[in-house]
């Protein structure tokens, strides 16, 4: 036998020791705290125990399938524990090996994506003072305008004018300016509107549902509520109104009010946005039935 200690084979169990260490050098890196910190060291600890010592692509695609197969887990769970993994071998100077554009997709609208009970959303709603300010902000944008992810992303600090917020969307939607009714105004003043991923965006949702006390559904997140919206508005308005408000394509867009939801004014005294007639009118409409704002008071 060569001098030295043999080389483990693969798939021969890493000493326990070794784990652990792993585990304490990506524990340290950790900023957050409570029911996120357990939920991420979880995942690590797991990845760790079912690589069996393995540190390449196979074990992270292993892992993967296994939590796709056994518990179901959809892109955005996937999305989630992808980056777990990647950020405890950073830490610990294990080579990543994937690049950028290989993580799990995130899909913003499947088939079967749930609508939430509107009950659960009434409680998220009044466990608002146990958010912090981005959760509240995300939120009580959700449950008044049924924001898309994308839509979300997209907002900046310019967009919020105190009565009006501007929401531009993807190529499938419709940019629409926006009432702010005084209810959620507060919540939206003192935000700063920083640049956020999707990603930053799919674990808020969760921190919302944990301190809320919300047992997570798999499938359940921000377009959850937008479907729940769309549902219940319509049981009171046409269809046209709900499809202007929740920012669809209008087949009628060559008509001027549906291209354009706002119109600035520029002139000596300075510039200014004003919301034309068909949007104001369809914002007024929907909160005289809206299910959620008053919920924000």
């Amino acid at each position: 036998m060569a001098k030295g200690r043999k080389r483990a084979e693969i798939g021969t169990p890493e000493p326990a020791e070794t784990t652990e260490t792993g585990l304490v050098k990506y524990e340290r890196g950790l900023g957050s705290k409570g029911n996120t910190r357990t939920h991420y060291l979880k995942y690590a600890k797991e990845f760790l125990e079912h690589s069996n010592g393995q540190r390449d692509r196979q074990a992270v695609d292993d892992y993967l399938a296994y939590l796709e197969r056994t518990r179901h887990y959809s892109g955005g769970s996937l999305n989630l524990v992808f980056r777990i993994v990647g950020t405890l071998f950073r830490r610990n100077g294990w080579e990543w090996p994937f690049r950028h554009g290989e993580a799990p997709v995130v899909h913003e609208d499947e088939v079967n994506a749930p609508a939430l009970d509107p009950a659960d959303i009434v409680v998220m709603i009044r466990a608002r003072d146990k958010l912090d300010e981005q959760e509240r902000s995300m939120l009580a944008l959700s449950t008044t305008y049924g924001l898309r992810r994308v839509e979300m992303v997209g907002l900046r600090r310019e967009d919020f004018r105190g009565e009006t917020i501007f929401i531009s969307t993807a190529k499938h939607g419709r940019e629409r300016m926006h009432i702010v009714p005084p209810e959620i105004s507060p919540f939206l003043e003192d935000y700063s509107f920083p640049t956020v991923t999707a990603y930053d965006l799919f674990a808020c949702f969760r921190r919302i549902e944990y301190k809320s006390g919300l047992e997570h559904i798999e499938g359940v997140a921000w377009h959850s509520i937008r479907r729940t919206l769309l549902t219940l508005l319509g049981d009171h308005l046409p269809e046209m109104v709900v499809a202007s408000f929740l920012r669809w394509k209008q087949r009628t867009s060559a008509i001027m009010p549906f291209r354009y939801s706002a119109i600035r004014f520029v002139g000596s005294s300075g510039t200014r946005m004003v919301t034309l007639g068909e949007s104001r009118t369809v914002d007024e409409k929907v909160f005289q039935v809206h299910p959620f704002v008053k919920e924000w008071q």
